[in-house]
């Protein structure tokens, strides 16, 4: 919609087509890119095929945004200074000043956001906030005695029980410290670094940074976690 001022002339552009086309591009980097919606999707879904695509498109959908996001304010500055009376000798440094916020707008939230993995494991948090039964996990934990002696027990996925088995995950192993299992761990991960969740009681931590890894709370003594690389 179009606003007038009280000599009604028009302070905002009606954009057209191309600008249109331009904008959307700018902004499709912005979501899915800049602010991590791919590596986020990545997470909630556990698709390998949105991590390479978050992988392997950064650098081509960032330049694109780059270049997209420079011609479209080199278009619309002068149409937008026009209206509001600017010189004409201020219309260039409006554009490059336009062009420098322009790109640190679009640079700037990879930075805020931080490393892939960080909105991809929130997008994991949220999975398992809707798949794992965490009491039900614990009841099993707590069924197994305190009579083990390994540190890390691998548990086949045949002896899982059913709150594990539907997670799918490929490695399922038992955290365990002078015979009593404290916690239990399924695992995702490929080249690209590894993902999971851990469960124990409600006093059991799992640290932060402990062994490399971003940790996030499921709720009191269950986390996920991922690999920093």
């Amino acid at each position: 919609m179009v606003k007038f001022s009280n000599n009604k002339r028009p302070i905002l552009l009606t954009w057209d087509s191309l600008d249109v086309a331009f904008a959307s591009i700018s902004l499709t980097y912005v979501v899915f890119h800049a602010l991590g919606g791919l590596w986020y999707l990545a997470g909630l879904t556990m698709s390998a095929y949105l991590i390479l695509l978050a992988v392997f498109t950064f650098i081509p959908m960032l330049l694109l945004g780059l270049l997209t996001t420079t011609i479209l304010i080199w278009r619309v500055v002068p149409r937008w200074a026009a209206r509001i009376l600017v010189s004409s000798n201020r219309v260039l440094l409006l554009r490059f000043t336009a062009v420098f916020l322009g790109i640190l707008a679009l640079v700037m939230p990879v930075f805020l956001r931080g490393p892939g993995y960080v909105p991809f494991i929130w997008g994991f948090k949220h999975r398992m906030d809707s798949k794992a039964n965490i009491p039900e996990i614990r009841r099993w934990l707590s069924s197994l005695g305190t009579n083990a002696t390994n540190l890390n027990q691998r548990i086949p996925e045949e002896k899982r029980p059913e709150a594990l088995r539907i997670l799918n995950a490929p490695y399922c192993a038992i955290e365990t410290v002078s015979g009593e299992h404290r916690a239990v761990s399924v695992v995702w991960g490929s080249g690209f670094g590894h993902w999971g969740m851990t469960v124990g009681r409600a006093n059991y931590r799992l640290e932060s940074g402990l062994g490399n890894r971003y940790v996030v709370v499921l709720e009191p003594g269950a986390y996920v976690w991922h690999e920093i690389q």
